[in-house]
Formats: structure tokens, sequence, C-alpha cells
């Protein structure tokens, strides 16, 4: 599939989902999302819709519709995800300790190794230079909600490069066909 009409069609689920939730469950998403003005902000409602979904704010009901629809909703932004957020690992030891002395310092930097070694970043907020990567947002093994925000840089090397570059080529796809969609909410305005 055309990875432009894999994320239309992501996006068209997801938001006719969140018109359902709203319309069994009136909530705060529907209009945050419509009224996005950036891809950040967008994707920043979906983490706000991510972490809601998986906590009382959506499931405190009895309404078995709204937890279908939040599971449903969850399942999209998994797929979601995967245009906004890269796992990288260290590729040797070497590179681990190395990677361990420039999170350290970093607020949320004890965290940022996930229990299976790797770091969760948000492309969104990463800037690729050369053989290196600044890391300005990433979720700790503490943290699913709407990440930490951070500021260091990792050392990559080429096949983390290459996936790195690959993630962000998904995102531009993913910013393209979102900046439409909220261009297209500002037009109904």
């Amino acid at each position: 599939m055309h990875l432009q009409t894999e994320i239309e069609e992501l996006l068209t689920t997801f938001v006719k989902l969140l018109e359902q939730l709203h319309w069994h469950e009136p909530n705060r998403f529907l209009g945050s999302i419509q009224r996005a003005g950036t891809v950040g902000q967008w994707y920043d409602v979906v983490l706000g819709i991510r972490s809601a979904a998986n906590s009382k704010e959506l499931r405190d009901t009895d309404n078995e519709q709204v937890h279908k629809l939040c599971n449903e909703i969850l399942g999209v932004i998994k797929d979601l995800d995967d245009f906004f957020i890269a796992d990288v690992s260290p590729r040797s030891a070497e590179q681990k300790n190395a990677w361990l002395r420039a999170v350290m310092p970093a607020e949320s930097g004890q965290y940022a190794f996930r229990r299976d070694g790797c770091i969760r970043i948000s492309l969104l907020d990463a800037t690729l230079e050369g053989a290196s990567i600044r890391v300005r947002r990433m979720w700790t093994h503490v943290c699913s909600g709407p990440g930490s925000t951070t500021d260091f840089e990792l050392e990559l090397v080429a096949t983390q490069t290459l996936d790195i570059q690959g993630g962000l080529e998904k995102l531009a796809a993913a910013k393209s066909v979102i900046k439409s969609w909220i261009g297209q909410q500002r037009q109904k305005e």
C-alpha cells in the first residue's frame, strides 16, 4: 500500500472513531484535535487521547461501546505512533556506555533506557545531524503519557542512521497528510 494512502486511512479511521466516542461519551478530545494548528499540537492531542483511553477519564463508565471504542482508538494510535516514535538500541557495550554518558545529565536521563535496552524517542522532536541524533522528547520506562522533554545527543552507527532517516521520511509523509487535514479543518471554521 502506498504510504500516503495508509496514513490517510489511519487518519480517517482515527477521526471517525473519535467522533463516535464523542457521541457516546462527550469529551474534550474531538474539539482539541479539530482545533490543532500544527502537527505537533495535533500529536500532543493524540498522546492525551492515548493516556485518557487507558485511564478513568474515558474508561470510568459502564458503557461497553465506550470501552470498545477506546480499545479501537488505542489500536489506531499504536499504528500512528509508528510514524512519530522510534526505538533506538545501542549496538555495542561501548555505544551504550557513550549513550549513558550523554543521557545522564539530561532531565529524566536516569530513566532513558527502557527495559528492553532501547531509548524511545519522538521523531517529531528529534534532529538528525550526520551520524548523531539530537533528542528533545522521549518516553521512559516509567512514562507512557506525553513523554519527557529533554535535550541530549546520541552518536549513531551507519545502520542506525539509515533507520532514523527512514523514520524521518515516514514522518514527513505523515506530517504532509496531517497538515492537509488541519488545513481542511481551518476551512470548515
